[in-house]
């Protein structure tokens, strides 16, 4: 069973302290119940999972500096800047447009397909779950424009919540926390950032996807095994064990393995190096050949040995998107989220303080049981006449979590050991 939960900390937005602030108290617009989901077309929802897709690879390419694990959820991400996207202006408006590679898409049709794409990665079931939650905490008396929070609500399925960060920044905190443990279902406890008095709003969006393999490793047959590292140490790892027939491919670089979740539509894949040392080359490669890798995916028999693992990161991810071409927002004066507040001397502007996203991912042998014996049991006969190839994941590799309905990346991530 996998276990994977995601929040993105969507800017503590903060204000930008110019001017003189009045004494008058405007209560921040409540906007008005969610409207009627608009319509998307199929070529509009394809160029949203082309968008997300993209951003993915570009910022997994920002983010793998150095050799060790991680993990991160490009949907959580791009919804979280999909919200700061419809509250900004001028520059900042078109950097992020570029960012979430919307700008071929009119600004409300953007926001309609990105919705949209969100809304059909949810599902639930006895064996997955796959849960998106995105939320608003405005400052209590900031005047926040009624159709921006609109755009949240409707879109993107946001609930808006008052706060008052000026009087109590700590309170208004642990009331976020307890929303981020709810909807992580307790995998993540509390925000990375620190709130303060300056506050004006957090948005906050929590992915949480739980998926049953479809044919699960037997926990008796899991040994703890040798692990070959970049930097030439070897771990021990506990090796889940497994013989079944699934898509595979292979070439003279790497092996790929796709490991199905229970719902048929959601999947794991697995890109391993021949060479131990061989990651960065593969990672290198993305995205041009991943299409070409997925298309020589055939099922065949596979001997597979894969570790249990767990991976936990948190990320600042202001450099990064700054260096993916959105550096105005984090810029206390170039920032321009206009479309987003009522401009006023006494409601000055914002700009983004804070980026953050943490992640955790549980792999281990969990799953439906009953079809994995029986599965099991039959092909493990016919190895014996016919030697399958092995799968040793005993060094470091990387791994993606697709929903096969869209091809979008839910997840992906590199374990390079313990």
């Amino acid at each position: 069973m996998v276990r994977i939960v995601a929040l993105t900390l969507g800017g503590a937005f903060l204000v930008f302290l110019a001017g003189s602030c009045s004494s008058k108290k405007p209560q921040p617009p409540r906007p008005d119940a969610a409207a009627p989901r608009a319509k998307v077309t199929a070529e509009e929802l394809a160029r949203a999972v082309q968008a997300e897709n993209a951003l993915a690879i570009e910022l997994f390419k920002e983010l793998r500096a150095g050799e060790g694990s991680f993990a991160f959820c490009p949907p959580s991400i791009a919804a979280t800047l999909a919200v700061a996207y419809a509250g900004a202006g001028g520059e900042t408006a078109e950097e992020l447009a570029r960012v979430l590679h919307v700008r071929d898409l009119e600004r409300a049709r953007a926001h309609a397909a990105l919705g949209m794409l969100g809304a059909k990665l949810a599902q639930s079931s006895d064996d997955v779950q796959l849960e998106m939650a995105t939320a608003l905490w405005a400052q209590s008396g900031y005047r926040f424009k009624p159709e921006f929070l609109q755009t949240a609500r409707d879109s993107y399925d946001a609930s808006v919540n008052e706060a008052d960060f000026k009087s109590d920044a700590a309170a208004a905190q642990e009331r976020i926390d307890r929303w981020v443990k709810k909807h992580t279902h307790d995998k993540i406890q509390h925000l990375s950032t620190e709130l303060d008095a300056d506050t004006r709003l957090v948005v906050t969006n929590a992915v949480y996807f739980l998926g049953r393999w479809l044919s699960p490793f037997k926990k008796e047959l899991t040994q703890d095994a040798p692990f070959h590292t970049t930097d030439d140490r070897e771990a021990v790892v506990p090796m889940m064990q497994q013989h079944d027939e699934l898509r595979y491919a292979e070439n003279d670089a790497l092996q790929v393995l796709e490991l199905p979740y229970a719902s048929g539509e959601l999947s794991m894949l697995v890109l391993l190096p021949r060479d131990p040392k061989g990651l960065a080359a593969i990672e290198e490669a993305l995205p041009d050949k991943l299409e070409v890798w997925l298309e020589k995916l055939d099922t065949t028999k596979v001997e597979i040995f894969f570790p249990r693992f767990n991976v936990e990161k948190v990320f600042d991810l202001r450099e990064a998107i700054g260096r993916l071409g959105a550096p105005a927002m984090f810029n206390h004066v170039a920032a321009d989220f206009s479309n987003a507040y009522v401009a006023d001397p006494s409601n000055p502007g914002l700009y983004i303080s804070a980026l953050a996203h943490q992640v955790v991912v549980d792999v281990d042998e969990r799953g439906t049981e009953a079809a994995a014996v029986t599965e099991l049991v039959a092909k493990a006969k016919e190895a014996v006449l016919k030697a399958p190839p092995v799968f040793r994941a005993d060094h470091p590799f990387l791994f993606l979590v697709r929903d096969g309905r869209q091809g979008t990346i839910l997840f992906i991530g590199r374990f390079a050991g313990p």
